[in-house]
């Protein structure tokens, strides 16, 4: 079976929202630094004071890494529990590293690396809403006043933007209830232009540097997200090569599968040719070298243009490549006459810093930038929270020998079991990143602190049973989630 890449959409795992039941128990965010015992000021940091979690936890100096926060280099939960009839099986093994050697060593001990950050900041973050899409602005910003609204039907085969044709078609298949998927038909089209009762996904077209562009921006009330899309027609034009209208993502000094060898007997077998980028003429990363200012750039870009609010960390380089412009099909990359231009690059990011403790793509404010030495010249962007302010520059992390003995209490108290197919549970994964707990004034208002996200399993599928959230700074349970 031929299976068609999507280029940038398939980079991007969302979780902006979570189905199934969920158990919540809202919570504060302890140490967070917003009291007097827990707030530590500059001076306080020079005279060597001290920050405590609670009695029970060791005084930390504030301004410590998160390592040193949670207990050391190397975080070891191998344990088997029993929670009334249920045998649950821990089996964690992290460690923080600095460099690539370290990361490799790691893996070959069997340890998942982990990255250390001394910064540990709490926001406070509002949820989109249908008034902050900003529809008519953002339109205006990229495309002028004379952006025409593409009404009817978009499809790859109509000479529409790819990219754009992806994020109409998530659209199309979340939300339009006579959706049929038929990934077969390449002559498949979806409407360009749809208004349900609490969603809608709207297209446009223009020029932008001169060139065919299109547009999508959508909102989701479910989800509390926007989405935009705007990429050209032709990519191939940003070259002034018409012809090279497809683009693709490799990284310098990597083997990279680009092209499909032949038509394959078996469609069950996929066959790819494997290219390295030095037969293309690149002998330098050029990304890692213009990372900063590619990166101020995509920031500058979500502000100015999008007028979205991010954190203080703003955009974060969760991973980059060459952008590489060429011939091809729907389902061929053809790397005869391949252009790399300027510092064409492409980068998966996060807009505010969320992910900590390993890289995740558990996020929720992610998107994808590809630009030149002339700028963005395309993003896709998912946007659940706004960034309003921030509430401490350092909160205070509970050890994580106490994460994991409240977490064994939660389950026995929170968990229900009787979902599970299995009478033996495994805790093989952990994600530490910043997760928004709701304000019990206002619904669309969280306090976004560093949390615990624990992923149940039951030994007999890939998503398991659920998720126990945990607060980091505390240890108390935010939300258990059931996969269903």
């Amino acid at each position: 079976m031929k299976k068609r890449i999507a280029i940038v959409l398939t980079c991007l795992a969302l979780c902006c929202t979570a189905c199934g039941k969920e158990t919540e128990q809202v919570t504060g965010y302890g140490g967070q630094g917003t009291t007097a015992e827990s707030k530590t000021t500059s001076a306080d940091t020079e005279n060597s004071e001290k920050t405590t979690v609670d009695a029970t936890t060791e005084a930390m100096r504030v301004g410590h890494k998160l390592s040193d926060w949670l207990g050391g280099k190397e975080l070891n939960w191998q344990e088997t529990f029993s929670i009334g009839s249920y045998s649950v099986e821990a089996n964690l093994s992290y460690r923080f590293v600095d460099t690539e050697e370290e990361r490799e060593e790691c893996l070959e001990k069997g340890f998942i690396p982990a990255y250390d950050t001394e910064e540990l900041p709490a926001y406070r973050v509002t949820s989109i809403t249908k008034d902050k899409v900003f529809e008519a602005e953002v339109v205006k910003n990229l495309l002028g006043a004379d952006a025409k609204e593409v009404q009817g039907q978009i499809g790859r085969l109509n000479g529409d933007s790819g990219m754009v044709v992806d994020a109409v078609t998530d659209f199309y298949y979340r939300y339009n209830e006579n959706a049929v998927v038929n990934h077969e038909d390449k002559q498949v089209t979806f409407p360009a232009w749809e208004d349900g009762e609490d969603y809608f996904w709207h297209t446009y077209e223009g020029k932008y540097m001169d060139i065919d562009y299109q547009l999508m921006i959508a909102y989701s009330e479910e989800a509390h997200q926007k989405v935009i899309s705007f990429f050209p027609k032709n990519p191939g034009l940003l070259t002034g090569e018409p012809d090279l209208s497809e683009i693709t993502m490799a990284q310098q000094g990597m083997i990279v599968p680009m092209i499909l060898e032949a038509e394959l007997e078996n469609e069950d077998d996929e066959v790819w040719r494997k290219v390295s980028l030095e037969e293309l003429g690149l002998t330098e990363n050029r990304t890692k070298a213009n990372e900063e200012t590619m990166q101020k750039e995509a920031e500058t870009f979500l502000r100015d243009q999008l007028l979205c609010k991010l954190n203080y960390g703003g955009v974060s380089m969760k991973d980059s490549a060459e952008l590489v412009f060429c011939k091809g099909t729907d389902t061929m990359k053809d790397l005869e006459g391949a252009v790399l231009d300027g510092y064409a690059g492409y980068i998966n990011c996060e807009f505010g810093k969320q992910d900590v403790f390993v890289e995740s793509d558990f996020n929720s404010n992610l998107g994808s930038v590809i630009m030149t030495d002339k700028g963005v010249v395309g993003i896709a962007a998912y946007i659940v929270y706004d960034f309003e302010e921030r509430l401490s520059d350092q909160v205070a992390i509970l050890p994580f020998d106490k994460v994991c003995a409240a977490l064994e209490q939660e389950l026995a108290d929170n968990m229900d079991f009787t979902k599970a197919t299995s009478s033996t549970l495994y805790l093989n994964g952990v994600r530490f990143e910043y997760y928004p707990i709701p304000s019990p004034e206002n619904s669309r208002e969280y306090t976004f602190v560093p949390a615990w996200i624990f992923e149940i399993d039951t030994g007999n599928g890939y998503y398991g049973l659920g998720q126990a959230i945990l607060n980091a700074t505390d240890g108390n349970l935010i939300k258990i989630i059931y996969y269903e």
